[in-house]
């Protein structure tokens, strides 16, 4: 395969930064990949030389600049938040200190959060959350590979890694520490019998952690990852309908940055589910990088004085979710003033 021309990665490259072009688009119902788009990354790694930058405080000494313009874009960018040139960055995207690699597009109104991670080529929809920690895998290689793909309106849950491609259908949710790659099952058990998929999740699915007994000549045991032999040893998620109701929430601020965090309990699952049998295992309270999870009982929390002097002044997001026992969240977002 050829190597483009030098002038053209340019022209590749700066498209992708603008937005005009994408590693992988959605054409007639179905995601096409861009393998030009994807050797241009390629071949712009190739061509460029190291040199240092300075950033404020920071100094940096790498091949890809890093992206401007976050105003003109109408893009919240929370220090020390990065972007690589090349990567786009839709109009109501908030970055909290996070990473978006080059050739990653994100949709607008998405939320990048702490320490979370977008790669390569990924293409993030409108509307999605990428909760603290989560790992978006990139994909460039071989040309024409497809990216890892978040469709609109998804929640990626704490610490979450997706990986090799995988697709999340619209509005799904994928619970915490759920890692989903080409190869891992992801098994629907909602019907009479089990429905597998692999490297895609349907649109409105949830999916938890979950195992599959392997046996060994010690006995029998549940394992996700591999044994120590090398042995792949396959992981899985698990779809249920056990949706718990958002709870309703309220922040007070009182003297010396005392900050208390309140809700409601869940008690059933959201309107027009009156069937569905909801048991809340506990609550997950998020600002920005304090995350704190509680007993179902527990229905406030008071953040520490310091780490509430951090915040910058005027109104602050929270995010309370309620955890139903099969491991399904319902997230509900709201403001505070300091």
């Amino acid at each position: 395969m050829s190597e483009l021309p030098r002038e053209r990665v340019e022209q590749v490259i700066a498209a992708l930064d603008r937005g005009e072009t994408r590693v992988a688009e959605r054409v007639d119902g179905e995601w096409r990949v861009n393998e030009e788009a994807q050797r241009a990354i390629l071949e712009y790694f190739r061509m460029r030389e190291l040199e240092p930058r300075e950033v404020g405080p920071f100094e940096y000494h790498d091949k890809i600049p890093l992206k401007h313009g976050y105003e003109q874009l109408g893009v919240r960018v929370v220090p020390p938040a990065t972007a690589r040139y090349g990567a786009f960055l839709s109009p109501g995207v908030v970055l909290m200190p996070s990473y978006v690699n080059i050739g990653a597009w994100v949709g607008p109104n998405t939320m990048v959060d702490t320490w979370a991670t977008v790669g390569s080529g990924a293409q993030i929809g409108a509307d999605v959350h990428l909760a603290g920690g989560v790992g978006i895998g990139g994909v460039l290689e071989p040309p024409g590979a497809r990216p890892v793909i978040v469709e609109d309106g998804a929640f990626v849950g704490s610490r979450a890694a997706i990986v090799e491609g995988v697709i999340v259908g619209e509005q799904a949710v994928i619970g915490p520490h759920v890692t989903l790659g080409a190869t891992i099952p992801v098994i629907d058990v909602t019907g009479e019998e089990p429905v597998e998929h692999r490297g895609y999740v349907p649109p409105r699915a949830i999916v938890v952690p979950g195992t599959r007994p392997k046996e060994f000549p010690a006995g029998t045991y549940q394992f996700s990852g591999r044994t120590v032999g090398g042995e792949i040893i396959e992981g899985t998620g698990t779809l249920t309908h056990a949706i718990p109701a958002g709870p309703k929430v309220s922040a007070t601020v009182g003297p010396g940055n005392r900050l208390v965090i309140l809700w409601t309990a869940v008690t059933g699952p959201p309107p027009g589910f009156p069937n569905r049998r909801i048991t809340i295992a506990g609550y997950h309270v998020i600002i920005g990088s304090f995350q704190v999870t509680v007993p179902a009982k527990t229905l406030k929390v008071t953040v520490p004085p310091e780490f509430v002097a951090s915040l910058p002044s005027g109104a602050n997001q929270f995010e309370v979710l309620a955890i139903e026992a099969s491991g399904n969240q319902t997230i509900t977002e709201g403001t505070f003033t300091k």
